[in-house]
């Protein structure tokens, strides 16, 4: 039963979409494995070894960091992810004999053969995408299924070599070293040789020659197999210059580390337009430089405890190192574990890592094939975990934590005794609570759909009962917010504005990294400042406009509408002022900007000129006025305001 349900487990992860749904998923995954380990766990005791607890510190590092972090529904959903984990690992180590090990190792060997299979399958019918695995989107990122395959295939030889079938096994490992081999990953194919040495080291020395020969006749298949598709499809297609392209960068990316070629074309990863300025920048070198300058400046801010578990994404533009770089992850797991909990889960993880590592000191030169294979996707995996994604894809996660079951040894299977119901209740609560947010999401999807149709009132009856269903989610709380705000616009009622401030300030409490969520509510402070400005309150509406420049600084249109109303007031020193910061920093300010609203920007920036050049006019700056006067015009050519202030200009000119 439980080789079945770990292989049903094993075949149902790749088809989610990088990261384990908050849906019925989930629960099904908690509920399913506590209920098997509550059938076999009848009576008796468990023996208790050293990994089992640091297995279990890392999921309890990574769950106490939920008291103190900034985005709880985040925390709560990566926790329940490591649980999972934790369960799999519990069921594999404590419930499964050696042969149901190897059986449920055949399973995961088997899916990530049909998973790579799909792959070149779809690369020959299409030759221009890279041959990884796509149903769901899960290894949408090839390094992340590199990382997959290359595991799978230590894993192979590891038992090709202890169980000396290793001939049959020879298609299965061609097929996974020639999908690794075509996704161009240098971070995992330097990992490789160190995976191999340690794969080899463990095996007894009657077994390393199996090891050698597996590899070898693999290692030739599967450089085969990616010639003929690389050289074959697309000549078949006459696309024999893009087939020798691909080929010359496989072999490129094969050779030991090299700088990037400077005379390689680099297309352009982000760019900012200001008048005589364009920034341009790519590189995957550069970028994870930039994404590890981020984690470490997010450590600094806060090194015991951390931002919380799965937090960083929502807390990176805080710190963003560079504007021309953004990711959800750091590429580095271990500094993104770092800044997501703090020292308790460093010491947790290195403790982990510790003993670990004495097992398998204790077992070199006589480990049965599965252990050596196992210790040798673990090792390539701890490395590459230093540069790239893979703590976030369970189709790799769940080979890393049954390969530390299978390093921890054998546990008598427990199956004597009095049941357990109590498990079962635990198993209960656990998927009750994992699908709350499933069903808050489906009441979320039915209030936009009503939302779209005109149905304000109704839409926010859903959004509403979202919230209930999932008091942590920051979504539920944004939406009711834009819900009432399109009743304050539509009706014009007082009380629906002021609603949907309260709303939008909860959602920013639960998630105070969020831009959108703070963006909504500047938007919303700024448009309060507009109905105190028409009632004549303008010490009310600078108020407001101060409080949305605070909430989102990095947004242009709040400090506009600031210097604007300062400017009414007769402050032509302070809107001077505040707006001379937003063109001496009109990157960093363009860049939450959407690329596809170009022209709103444009405008923007064209009317933050005159403004500023109206202020200069009034300090005497007549040239440097013009100059800002001219700078509009470039942005938005017949700008009015523009034309209408260089006449003014004019006139003032002595003659």
């Amino acid at each position: 039963m439980v080789p079945a349900y770990l292989g049903l487990l094993y075949f149902v992860a790749p088809l989610l979409r990088g990261a384990i749904d908050r849906g019925p998923l989930t629960a099904f995954y908690v509920l399913g494995a506590l209920v098997a380990y509550a059938w076999l766990g009848r009576g008796g005791r468990m023996a208790v070894r050293p990994l089992d607890l640091a297995a279990a510190g890392v999921l309890g590092a990574g769950a106490l960091s939920a008291l103190w972090t900034v985005f709880p529904a985040g925390t709560v959903e990566a926790a329940l992810n490591l649980l999972l984990y934790f369960l799999v690992y519990a069921l594999l180590a404590h419930a499964l004999p050696a042969a149901g090990r190897l059986r449920v190792a055949g399973w995961a060997v088997a899916g990530g053969v049909l998973g790579a299979t799909i792959g070149l399958v779809s690369y020959w019918f299409s030759p221009d995408s890279l041959p990884f695995h796509r149903p769901g989107g899960t290894f949408e990122y090839p390094n992340a299924f590199a990382q997959h395959v290359l595991f799978l295939y230590l894993g192979a030889a590891g038992v090709a070599a202890g169980s000396g079938r290793w001939r049959w096994m020879v298609p299965a490992g061609a097929i996974l070293f020639g999908s690794w081999l075509l996704t161009l990953s240098r971070g995992s194919q330097y990992t490789l040789v160190p995976g191999l040495v340690a794969t080899c080291l463990l095996l007894p020395p009657a077994m390393r020659r199996r090891l050698a020969g597996f590899v070898g006749v693999t290692v030739l298949a599967g450089l085969v197999l990616a010639g003929t598709l690389l050289l074959g499809q697309p000549a078949a297609r006459r696309e024999e210059a893009l087939a020798l392209g691909v080929a010359r960068r496989t072999l490129d990316h094969l050779q030991a580390f090299r700088g990037e070629d400077p005379a390689a074309p680099a297309p352009a990863r982000d760019w900012v337009a200001v008048p005589g300025a364009r920034v341009v920048v790519a590189s995957s070198v550069a970028g994870r430089f930039s994404f590890w300058v981020t984690a470490a400046r997010m450590i600094a801010a806060r090194p015991w405890f951390g931002f919380g578990l799965g937090s960083f994404a929502r807390v990176f533009p805080a710190y963003q190192a560079d504007p021309a770089f953004f990711s959800v992850s750091a590429h580095n797991h271990y500094l993104q574990w770092w800044a997501e909990t703090g020292l308790p889960g460093v010491a947790a993880f290195l403790i982990l890592g510790a003993i670990v590592l004495v097992a398998l000191r204790r077992r070199i030169g006589r480990a049965d094939g599965l252990t050596a294979g196992s210790a040798g996707g673990l090792l390539a995996l701890a490395l590459h975990l230093g540069v790239d994604v893979n703590w976030e894809i369970p189709a790799v996660m769940l080979l890393f934590w049954g390969a530390l079951a299978v390093i921890r040894g054998q546990s008598e299977p427990l199956s004597s005794g009095r049941p357990r119901p109590w498990m079962l209740a635990v198993a209960a609560v656990l998927a009750l609570l994992s699908g709350l947010p499933y069903l808050a999401s489906l009441r979320l999807e039915a209030g936009r759909a009503e939302l779209q149709a005109g149905a304000v009132s109704t839409a926010l009856v859903h959004f509403e009962a979202a919230g209930r269903l999932n008091p942590l989610d920051p979504v539920s709380p944004a939406f009711q917010a834009h819900a009432h705000l399109l009743g304050w616009q539509s009706a014009g009622d007082r009380g629906r504005l002021d609603r949907a401030i309260e709303l939008s300030r909860q959602a920013v409490r639960l998630d105070p990294h969020n831009p959108p969520v703070r963006n909504q509510l500047g938007l919303l402070y700024a448009e309060r400042a507009e109905v105190a400005g028409g009632a004549g309150d303008w010490r009310r509406a600078r108020q407001e406009l101060v409080r949305a420049v605070e909430l989102f600084p990095w947004w242009a249109e709040y400090r506009y509408y600031l210097a604007s109303l300062k400017w009414r007031q007769g402050d032509a020193p302070g809107a001077l002022a505040g707006l001379e910061f937003v063109l001496d920093r009109e990157v960093e300010f363009r860049r939450p900007i959407h690329p596809g609203a170009r022209a709103q920007a444009d405008m923007l920036f064209a009317d933050v000129r005159v403004l500023a050049a109206l202020g200069r006019r009034a300090a005497g700056d007549l040239e440097g006025a013009r100059r800002l006067a001219e700078e509009a015009l470039q942005l938005v050519p017949g700008h009015a305001d523009a034309g209408r202030l260089l006449r003014l200009l004019a006139a003032d000119e002595p003659r």
